[in-house]
């Protein structure tokens, strides 16, 4: 009696010159693509922010015009939120972790301690001996490239999309998605970061998430999910997509036209500080948003099992 195949040796409704491509090929294939792109954008984003005069200059501006723009929500929410943050970012990785010990589902307790674990270690280890920030501007020498805060706010949000049921990951990544924008733009509103620092922290959690998810499919903790409504992206994915189009496009054609008047920060005036920290708040925003919104991409349907699960073959060694 022939041995059905496994369910990782499906093929995706994609076809290349006329072939199917394999599902596990695929999967994996858009996951390096994310984390590759993701790892160059962190370095790009450096040499461009961090390495030039006007990169610096429109950073420094940020971190003075936030005196500027002092609105009741902004600090009254989420610079308290932010303050606050570290016992709730801790409690998040704990229970991402917790809630997969729990219900055995180990390799996503796996994935999640890697993502968080992963991320948090690389921004420290770019900012504290890699990535230097040279002083090409006298405004605020101090290096804060990557930003850690919002590394962990996002690995955490990917984190607990990892743990969450199947069918609750778009509801899930809509909830964790705001709140880790809350944190990520909290650090621009209290002076902790930079605007690219929140920006290349969600790329430094796009990378480790890529590499994870394809490291699952490869290991054999992961399969195809079953049902075609499975396999469509959710709501919440949908949601945070067009969160992210409505602050970046607006975020980018903005950035352009000040980039052109940037001189010197201390010269600017008091509405044109207001206008780069408000557009450095609708990148920061398109940033978050956009990062957890890959993460639900990449976990498109994609099934996350326990190792050795009935029914689940592994992927032959070698």
């Amino acid at each position: 009696m022939p041995v059905p195949a496994s369910t990782s040796d499906q093929v995706e409704p994609l076809h290349g010159r006329g072939r199917p491509v394999p599902w596990r090929r695929w999967v994996v294939a858009r996951s390096v693509v994310v984390a590759v792109a993701a790892a160059v954008g962190v370095i790009v984003l450096y040499v461009l922010a961090v390495r030039t005069g006007v990169g610096q200059r429109f950073d420094d501006a940020v971190v003075i015009g936030r005196f500027e723009q002092r609105s009741w929500f902004r600090w009254s929410v989420v610079v308290r939120l932010t303050r606050r943050s570290d016992l709730p970012l801790l409690a998040g990785a704990a229970v991402a972790f917790g809630w997969a010990v729990w219900r055995r589902r180990y390799p996503q307790a796996v994935a999640a301690f890697v993502v968080i674990g992963g991320s948090f270690a690389t921004t420290e280890i770019l900012k504290k001996l890699v990535l230097p920030r040279p002083l090409l501007t006298t405004t605020h020498p101090f290096n804060s490239y990557p930003s850690g805060h919002t590394t962990v706010a996002v690995a955490v949000a990917v984190g607990l999309i990892l743990v969450a049921p199947q069918r609750w990951r778009g509801r899930v990544g809509v909830v964790v998605g705001v709140l880790a924008t809350l944190v990520a733009n909290g650090t621009l509103a209290i002076g902790w970061h930079r605007p690219s620092d929140a920006i290349g922290a969600c790329m430094v959690v796009l990378a480790w998430t890529g590499a994870t998810v394809a490291g699952l499919v490869l290991v054999g903790a992961a399969s195809r999910s079953e049902g075609a409504r499975a396999r469509q992206l959710s709501r919440g994915t949908w949601v945070l997509a067009a969160m992210c189009v409505a602050c970046g496009i607006p975020g980018v054609w903005q950035l352009g036209d000040l980039l052109r008047r940037l001189r010197d920060p201390s010269l600017l005036g008091t509405e044109e500080l207001k206008h780069l920290y408000n557009t450095a708040d609708l990148l920061v925003l398109a940033s978050v948003t956009g990062a957890v919104a890959i993460a639900l991409v990449l976990l498109q349907g994609v099934t996350l099992d326990r190792w050795g699960a009935p029914g689940r073959a592994r992927p032959p060694i070698g």
